[in-house]
């Protein structure tokens, strides 16, 4: 019965965790999704841990298990599991998801990622008003339409945000971090856009 609530709490940490395969930059110390220009989204999640209560072996054992059971309800390998360890206090768990939708389900959350036709046919960026990295001109309504062949991610964590590509346009709860780099803001209530050039 102690395991079961072990495993159990340690099960709702990482949902908490809520989502990132050894791809990740070691240089970042917070959580951040990575998109590949395939549409897989490696993922580095990184949370308070206590590690005088768990193990990190017992991390990565729940980890494994629902990316198992995960995989056994969806399609093999829609998820991998990447490196899982605790350092000061802090679990850093990577995670391979082959697709956005993948990441989405696994995690209870919104993400997104195709063309913006697809974006839009989608309900996603229809009443969003989008600004250039530098701020210095906004796109909306028929402007993103006619953007149709470019790519769209959708996310709705506070997370930070690596691309293969540089970021054209950005919602306001983006913050660029620099060409191929931007992050949520920890207070949004409404799902980050932003558009890949």
């Amino acid at each position: 019965m102690k395991k079961i609530i072990k495993l159990s709490v340690i099960g709702v940490m990482l949902l908490i965790l809520s989502g990132c395969e050894a791809a990740s930059d070691p240089a970042d110390t917070e959580s951040t999704i990575y998109l590949r220009e395939n549409g897989s989204i490696d993922c580095l999640t990184v949370e308070d841990f206590p590690e005088d209560r768990y193990q990190a072996e017992e991390l990565e054992g729940v980890v494994r298990e629902m990316a198992e059971v995960y995989n056994k309800e969806h399609e093999a390998g829609a998820i991998k599991v990447g490196a899982c360890s605790v350092q000061d206090g802090m679990a850093y768990v990577n995670l391979s998801y082959r697709t956005a939708e993948d990441y989405a389900a696994f995690n209870r959350t919104d993400c997104f990622y195709g063309t913006v036709k697809d974006a839009l046919e989608n309900g996603y960026g229809r009443k969003t008003t989008l600004k250039n990295t530098h701020g210095s001109n906004t796109v909306s309504g028929d402007a993103i339409a006619d953007m149709g062949s470019y790519h769209m991610l959708v996310v709705s964590e506070p997370v930070q945000i690596r691309t293969y590509e540089s970021i054209l346009y950005i919602s306001a709860n983006l913050e660029p971090i620099d060409d191929r780099t931007a992050k949520v803001s920890s207070e949004t209530g409404t799902n980050a856009i932003l558009i890949l050039k």
